[in-house]
């Protein structure tokens, strides 16, 4: 078996099995968030065409038969799988009136490459395509460019939206959407090299390969925390105001009973609902009975804070009030008991906020 029969086999089996462990990583979550689902089953499409791809170059030879012919069929089905993994995270940080938007460009874009394919095919004769297959990698890569910046775009656009309509631990999102898609966009800038320049087939193709395992359970350890993510995006998109009912909504901020909301923000507190990891800006406004734009003007104007951070700091005085009256309590009780998603998660804050680590505030209270 020569060098490049080798990587296509062994290739064709990684993205297989990257495609098998998406698949089944259903039976382990618990917790059904339609993003996630439909994410997913997109990456699994992905990879199951990136296997195709891999056995019809090893049962055709494409790339053996030339390096024109292999780039071409490489082109073929690069592009499907970028637009497909853009999808996916996209639809995970993204309303339906962007990936409207993201959809059409991805259908024009192949289409092109398709017919810039096909025009070859009827002037050449063969699958040595010439100039034409320049002008696909041109389309490719261009495409390739929009649908691997775009979701980086969009990760960092929707970001500041989640820190202030959420208050989980956003720390596994975060890492999906920045650091994984950081390693594709570095990876998918390079296959337009990998797919014309075969000696750097066999450098860059492992490494994008370990990249793109990496980042497929990066994707899988998001689907076990998503949940209030998820909550926060879908309720954006169904709640956002246009023009008009902003207008409507700052009349009634105005006009609104401000003690009544304050009264009922401290009904809330008293009962200890923050301590539920879930909670978002869309579920406290639903519990109180005021529209989620609204509750966060009112948060914004009284307290002078995003609700994250408002929260947050609820959460950091019932700490210090357990770890005062219950010296007994570990770390992670007092995290669970006020509401933090994690232990790491509620040290961070709390060290933000105070200067001290938990166990250090306790130790400088009780003076030992």
């Amino acid at each position: 078996m020569d060098n490049l029969l080798l990587i296509q086999f062994s290739s064709m089996i990684l993205t297989f099995f990257i495609g098998l462990m998406l698949a089944l990583s259903r039976v382990h979550i618990s917790t059904i968030v339609s993003r996630y689902e439909t994410s997913r089953w997109m990456m699994v499409c992905s990879m199951l065409i990136y296997s195709i791809h891999y056995l019809l170059q090893i049962l055709f030879g494409f790339r053996a038969s030339g390096d024109d012919v292999g780039a071409a069929v490489n082109i073929l089905f690069y592009a499907p799988v970028a637009y497909l993994l853009s999808f996916s995270i996209v639809n995970l940080s993204s309303g339906s009136r962007y990936l409207k938007r993201h959809i059409i460009f991805s259908i024009i874009s192949y289409s092109l490459i398709v017919v810039t394919f096909i025009i070859g095919l009827y002037f050449q004769r063969s699958l040595h395509l010439g100039n034409f297959l320049y002008a696909m990698g041109a389309e490719f890569f261009v495409s390739i460019v929009f649908a691997v910046f775009d979701p980086f775009k969009e990760s960092r656009r929707i970001r500041s939206e989640l820190e202030s309509n959420t208050a989980g631990d956003l720390g596994i999102y975060n890492n999906f959407m920045l650091t994984g898609t950081l390693l594709l966009l570095i990876t998918s800038l390079l296959s337009p090299a990998m797919i014309f320049f075969r000696p750097l087939l066999f450098v860059l193709g492992p490494i994008f390969l370990l990249i793109l395992f990496i980042y497929s359970l990066n994707f899988v350890c998001l689907g076990f925390g998503l949940r209030p993510v998820a909550d926060v995006l879908d309720s954006q998109e169904n709640n956002s105001p246009d023009s008009e009912g902003k207008d409507r909504e700052e009349d009634a901020l105005q006009g609104m009973d401000i003690a009544s909301i304050k009264e009922s923000l401290d009904a809330w507190v008293a009962k200890g609902s923050f301590s539920n990891p879930d909670i978002s800006l869309a579920k406290l406004a639903h519990s109180i009975g005021v529209p989620a734009q609204m509750l966060s003007r009112y948060i914004g104007t009284c307290y002078g804070v995003t609700f994250r951070v408002w929260l947050s700091k609820i959460r950091i005085e019932e700490a210090k009030r357990i770890l005062i009256s219950n010296p007994e309590a570990t770390i992670e009780f007092v995290a669970e008991e006020c509401g933090f998603a994690s232990r790491s998660y509620f040290q961070n804050l709390f060290k933000a906020e105070t200067g001290f680590t938990p166990r250090e505030w306790r130790i400088k209270m009780y003076g030992s």
